[in-house]
């Protein structure tokens, strides 16, 4: 989606006057002073959005996404997050036509599991040699539901109601184009620069919603992040078993 880079302000033009005629008092042109005032509110607002995603490394939660990856494919995510102990774990859910698979995710201590359904056995990868490309599992140890990323790529916000939120944000695409969005797992990604998303968050600053909206080359892309239970105990056991 396109966002305009620059806002044009179109200023009415008074008739000419003729003759000795008394000049025509216009009052003061405050379009730039109002231009001024509405990009500075636009910044609080980002800086304050960016800061209430700054609780998300700070304190556990859980969280879902869902959402159409293409027409075919859809994807479930349900995970829980414990910054303080370095741990998490993440349930994908991949839909693809007729065909259903799940991948699971356990990071703990900075030791990353994996498991699909296609394989029973957990196998223990080390995330620094971990293949970038594989786009179902790509997670960055210190970041891993990539809300950083994001934060450091949002462009602007504002306010639309209270604790309700309008905004936009550059994609970052890593090696091989691939995308990561907030609290899903990597995906491929062409044709887009930009994207839009909304936000909700609850009377004490939490966000509890991202929607991210993207189009590209294949089709509009709409991913759901919701979080909850903030605060609350987290518990991500190491798998007993791993290849």
């Amino acid at each position: 989606m396109h966002v305009p880079k620059a806002l044009f302000l179109g200023l009415a033009l008074a008739g000419v006057l003729g003759g000795c005629a008394e000049p025509v008092r216009r009052p003061p042109d405050t379009s730039y002073a109002e231009a001024s005032a509405a990009a500075a509110a636009h910044a609080v607002t980002k800086d304050e959005f960016v800061a209430a995603l700054g609780r998300f490394a700070k304190t556990t939660y859980r969280y879902t996404v869902e959402g159409n990856v293409t027409a075919d494919q859809r994807i479930d995510v349900t995970g829980a997050h414990d910054p303080g102990a370095g741990a998490l774990s993440r349930t994908i859910k991949v839909t693809d036509g007729a065909t259903t698979g799940t991948r699971e995710l356990i990071l703990v201590d900075k030791a990353l599991y994996l498991r699909t359904s296609e394989r029973k056995r957990w196998a223990r990868v080390d995330p620094d040699t971990f293949d970038p490309k594989s786009v179902f599992f790509l997670v960055n140890p210190a970041d891993p539901n990539g809300l950083g990323d994001f934060a450091d790529a949002v462009a602007w916000v504002e306010q639309t109601g209270p604790g309700a939120y309008d905004g936009s944000f550059r994609v970052a695409k890593k090696d091989g184009g691939v995308f990561i969005p907030v609290g899903a797992p990597a995906l491929s990604l062409s044709g887009s620069s930009g994207a839009r998303f909304t936000a909700t968050a609850d009377t004490e600053g939490n966000v509890t919603s991202i929607v991210v909206m993207l189009r590209t080359y294949t089709g509009d892309l709409t991913l759901t992040t919701r979080f909850s239970d903030f605060g609350k105990p987290v518990v991500v056991t190491r798998p007993k078993v791993a290849a």
